[in-house]
């Protein structure tokens, strides 16, 4: 009996340990949604590495690799090879950058009205306040989708979908080149799939919890941060982010998601264009009107949208359909199928922790629960 009662104790104490620990957890999460400017993903070199904050006055620079920073909720920041920013004001409604050297991405899902993102580059404001995906490079601002307004001087100018302009007064709107070539592109346009990937699963596991949770929480299972909108919201790239109260009946599609990756020699292709990375089979919810490129990393700009309008959506019901069947089935390059799942999700979240913690160590990043991540030089190490 005495055993038996030390054993309920142990199981009491471990369960309140449990309580104690989400709710603290819970408070930093809500921390977190107020301070912009949290390092997210490294590959390669970095002058910080992952959970680190970058602090209004502080910079934040890449050598050989890549990284994703947290601005607002619903707000990511790529940086590409030998890049460089400072972070001016770490507002949650007024977030303010400077672009010292290289080129940054942004992917805004979630700008809400009256906020916006500056960025400043080369003596221009570059402001964000609508949402889409954006390019700026020391001499350029360009827009993939959305609008941006650029000021130099005493000239403002606003520019729409496929449109950049040269950071040199008078400034003039003209159209981008397509065609071009850029890895910061497509290795934005993973990062984004693995980011709708893991708000999915961590919406459908906050919502069996009854937390319903919002804003950035940490998901184990990705070993990232995961955004929670609080309402539904689709990326530029055709992904869709779900509150946990809707994820349940999200449509998603069961694809090859990777962390990261690169072009070049590597042993694990995905799709005919040969972008490397390791890589899982998940489900990641999407955009059922238009639908993002799936299996297939596109170089540029113009194949990425050929690909999105030429593909055709159907919907398969999990009742009666064996789920490795559908899994091959959806590997098709010019066709996606599409499920609505009810069903959980395995790993645990959690909101906090090892946030706002700097890892001073020059090892790199750390890749969970066996999605992909580089094989490229100094590419993330994996647990």
């Amino acid at each position: 009996m005495r055993v038996k009662m030390e054993a309920q104790m142990k199981i009491i104490t471990g369960m309140l340990a449990l309580l104690a620990a989400a709710n603290g957890a819970l408070a930093q999460t809500q921390t977190l949604s107020a301070r912009p400017g949290l390092v997210n993903y490294v590959e390669g070199d970095a002058s910080a590495r992952p959970r680190a904050f970058i602090n209004a006055g502080e910079t934040f620079s890449t050598g050989t690799g890549k990284a994703e920073i947290l601005l607002m909720p619903g707000v990511f920041l790529r940086l590409g090879d030998s890049s460089e920013i400072r972070m001016l004001t770490p507002s949650l409604v007024d977030t303010r950058l400077e672009l010292l050297q290289g080129e940054a991405m942004i992917e805004a899902v979630g700008i809400i009205r009256g906020s916006q993102v500056s960025v400043t580059a080369s003596g221009a404001v570059i402001t964000i306040n609508a949402n889409g995906l954006y390019r700026i490079r020391s001499n350029t601002a360009a827009v993939y989708s959305g609008s941006l307004d650029v000021t130099l001087g005493t000239q403002t100018i606003k520019l729409g979908k496929n449109h950049q302009t040269q950071l040199v007064v008078p400034l003039r709107s003209e159209k981008m080149n397509l065609d071009e070539a850029d890895e910061l592109y497509a290795w934005s346009s993973v990062r984004s799939q693995y980011e709708a990937a893991a708000s999915y699963q961590a919406a459908l596991t906050s919502r069996l919890s009854g937390q319903n949770q919002t804003g950035w929480l940490f998901y184990d299972l990705f070993d990232t941060w995961a955004w929670l909108p609080q309402q539904t919201f689709f990326s530029p790239y055709g992904w869709g982010y779900y509150p946990a109260g809707l994820a349940g009946s999200a449509p998603v599609v069961v694809c090859t998601v990777m962390r990261g990756g690169h072009w070049g020699n590597g042993p694990h292709p995905i799709g005919p264009a040969r972008w490397f990375g390791l890589g899982s089979t998940r489900e990641v919810p999407i955009d059922p009107k238009h639908p993002p490129v799936v299996n297939f990393v596109a170089g540029t700009p113009r194949v990425q949208q050929q690909m999105r309008s030429s593909q055709q959506v159907s919907v398969l019901s999990r009742r009666g359909t064996n789920s490795r069947t559908m899994q091959a089935r959806a590997v098709s390059h010019n066709q996606v199928r599409v499920s609505s799942n009810r069903a959980s999700s395995g790993g645990a979240s959690r909101s906090g922790g090892s946030s706002g913690r700097s890892s001073s160590h020059s090892g790199a990043s750390r890749s969970g629960g066996g999605s992909g991540a580089s094989h490229s030089s100094g590419a993330s190490s994996h647990k």
